[in-house]
């Protein structure tokens, strides 16, 4: 065997360089030898899981993705799914041909993206939420190539590179062309089109192109106007939520009253009176320090409370589904947000004001990431809670405002000049005698509060003020 010698950097290797190391190594280790290995489709074919394993009931031919899921015949759990993003995903009856870059695309999205979008930490399971997010990317061609652009966005992002990065680009441009055929064809009006739609909206958020993203929003109250409404999306509650979330969203980053309403908080005290977990006003009134807030906003506040209560029993929290969790967060959040928008001139520093913006920024720390990898950019709520605490004094709330400081504190975190609110926690805490972090648990623990998801930011914090003395 003739010698080669191949001399590349080993000090800072590119891939290319790394890729052509490994393969002059398994060259020489396989020198002489022949190599028998099983064909991937048939591992694909023998795994549990896998598309390929599957067939319809009393039929003898292999049903498409968007079948299977649909009829609950593939279980999304997390090992499930990432099984499927190999070579098992290859045997899919899909659209279009799944690149190995696009397969990469899917699962660094996955990395980076679950924890931040989901709320795991609640103890609700992933696994209805993977399903849904494959529901979106199997759908057809154009839902595939929308999502893989904005997929590539979020890792892009993750990643630390440019907002305009060309494979992010290339992915939007293939997106538009897609769209642009999708509205001139019968299926403009499909719930594939309004998921398009909805991932082009995200897609610019991501990007901080606001102007973008109120173009395709604005195309977006068209298109469901065109329905007959959000109701006429009832059949399908995964896309109606996040019509609700995106409507939501936007009305955070850019004030102003929210396009869409629901609120449909009845049925799910109803859901979770059923699964024997106590949803119950009367035990939620019982912890209010308030009492003549406008009635909108008190009804909020006791949805809030209860379901702090239902979070804070881990053994209740196991049984919220992710369509309830969903609900009843799209139906606090939208009642919110019609009280009062963020950028409503009448947001003053009383007792309302206070409520309302820290209700507000407690209940986007549930769904959104508040640290300083959050996906998008916020600068209204932190505004406006700049806006409520430095407008006036909170003479005869010292626990109202020193709550309103913890949780606001907690959420701008991730904003570059987040440390303006330690100077008031610190002379706050003061002038209620509070002098450990546990006393001051005893006073913020008075209004809503969730343990396993504030506590640990709420301590550092704390402790962050103090030290700065």
């Amino acid at each position: 065997m003739d010698k080669e010698f191949f001399f590349v950097d080993g000090i800072q290797p590119d891939r290319a360089s790394k890729r052509l190391m490994r393969r002059h190594v398994m060259k020489g280790k396989n020198a002489g030898k022949t190599i028998n290995r099983p064909s991937r489709l048939q591992l694909a074919k023998q795994r549990p899981g896998t598309l390929s394993h599957l067939t319809c009931p009393h039929t003898s031919h292999r049903p498409n993705a968007s079948q299977c899921l649909s009829k609950g015949w593939i279980k999304t759990s997390p090992y499930a799914i990432h099984g499927n993003l190999g070579g098992g995903l290859f045997t899919f009856m899909l659209p279009v041909k799944v690149t190995p870059d696009a397969l990469r695309i899917i699962h660094e999205f996955y990395t980076f993206t679950t924890d931040r979008i989901y709320p795991a930490r609640l103890g609700i399971s992933l696994d209805n939420a993977k399903g849904l997010w494959l529901r979106v990317l199997f759908s057809d061609e154009a839902s595939y190539y929308c999502n893989i652009g904005l997929m590539q966005a979020c890792n892009e992002i993750f990643l630390g590179n440019t907002t305009g990065s060309p494979k992010a680009l290339h992915h939007l441009s293939q997106t538009l062309a897609q769209v642009k055929r999708r509205l001139e064809s019968d299926d403009a009006l499909s719930d594939s089109t309004i998921g398009i739609v909805l991932s082009l909206v995200a897609q610019e958020q991501i990007r901080q192109d606001h102007r973008g993203a109120k173009t395709h929003f604005d195309g977006l109250e068209k298109i469901v106007e065109l329905r007959g409404g959000l109701d006429q999306l009832e059949g399908n509650l995964p896309l109606l939520l996040k019509v609700c979330k995106t409507d939501i969203i936007f009305s955070l980053q850019n004030g102003g009253p929210t396009k869409f309403f629901r609120d449909r908080m009845a049925k799910v005290r109803d859901v979770l009176m059923s699964k024997g977990i106590l949803f119950d006003h009367g035990v939620a009134a019982s912890f209010l320090q308030h009492h003549d807030l406008d009635p909108c906003l008190h009804e909020a506040l006791l949805d809030i409370i209860s379901a702090c209560l239902v979070f804070n029993n881990t053994s209740c929290a196991r049984d919220v589904d992710l369509i309830t969790f969903q609900e009843m967060l799209m139906s606090i959040c939208f009642r919110l947000l019609r009280f009062r928008s963020l950028d409503d001139p009448n947001q003053t520093s009383d007792v309302q004001s206070a409520y309302h913006v820290g209700l507000t920024i407690f209940m986007v720390t549930i769904f959104l990431q508040y640290d300083r990898r959050r996906i998008m950019n916020h600068g209204l709520i932190s505004k406006s809670l700049s806006n409520v605490i430095h407008s006036g004094p909170f003479e005869h709330d010292q626990e109202l405002l020193l709550w309103l400081m913890i949780v606001g504190g907690i959420w701008i975190s991730g904003d570059l000049n987040g440390d303006w609110l330690l100077p008031g926690i610190r002379n706050v805490s003061r002038q209620l005698n509070i002098e450990t972090w546990a006393d001051c648990l005893i006073v913020i623990t008075k209004f809503p509060w969730i343990k396993i998801l504030h506590d640990e930011p709420g301590r550092a914090l704390w402790d962050h003020a103090m030290e700065n003395e």
